[in-house]
């Protein structure tokens, strides 16, 4: 899968721009652990000719599907997540993929910002969009973000209200207290 754009349009005009617009299945897309895009995922933005490279801005929307870490619900989220790149292009004709290089010295960055070479007359935005996606994923899955999670002692999901047990945790150097204030 790509999402490709020539550049022979902007090449000789500075600061011209083409609008990126591209719709793509979630499922073409890799997600890590028990998260899957699911729906279309839309890619939105715009290619700017900046003299000796070429800036992708943009956004895309995503719909991912997975199971809360907290409370096991199955959750559906919609998410937009932004995205900047520099593109260079290779003098030589060595291949038409894209391949990410550090920034050289003195060049100015955005934060966040990647630059990338490319061969040929084309950029291929697919790997741009995947890992924008894969790097903004969270270390935990949360249907919403005051889950209260399941009970310790019984399971009940504590979304759906108070289950009654009592979740109190005694230290465990006072737990011989604890029979001393029961009456």
């Amino acid at each position: 899968m790509g999402m490709y754009i020539s550049v022979t349009s902007l090449r000789d005009t500075p600061g011209q721009t083409l609008p990126i617009s591209f719709d793509i299945d979630g499922s073409e897309l890799e997600a890590a652990g028990s998260v899957a895009f699911v729906g279309p995922v839309e890619v939105r933005g715009m290619l700017q000719a900046a003299g000796e490279y070429y800036r992708a801005e943009g956004t895309v929307k995503y719909s991912k599907s997975f199971i809360c870490d907290r409370c096991l619900a199955e959750t559906v989220l919609t998410e937009t997540a932004s995205f900047s790149e520099k593109f260079f292009q290779r003098s030589g004709s060595a291949g038409d993929e894209n391949i990410r290089r550090p920034a050289q010295k003195g060049e100015t960055e955005l934060k966040g910002e990647v630059e990338t070479e490319f061969g040929g007359d084309v950029i291929d935005l697919f790997p741009v969009v995947s890992d924008t996606l894969a790097a903004i994923q969270p270390m935990q899955n949360l249907c919403r973000t005051d889950c209260r999670g399941l009970c310790s002692k019984c399971g009940h999901d504590l979304n759906l209200g108070d289950c009654g047990c009592d979740r109190r945790t005694v230290d465990p150097r006072l737990a011989a207290l604890a029979d001393f204030f029961k009456d």
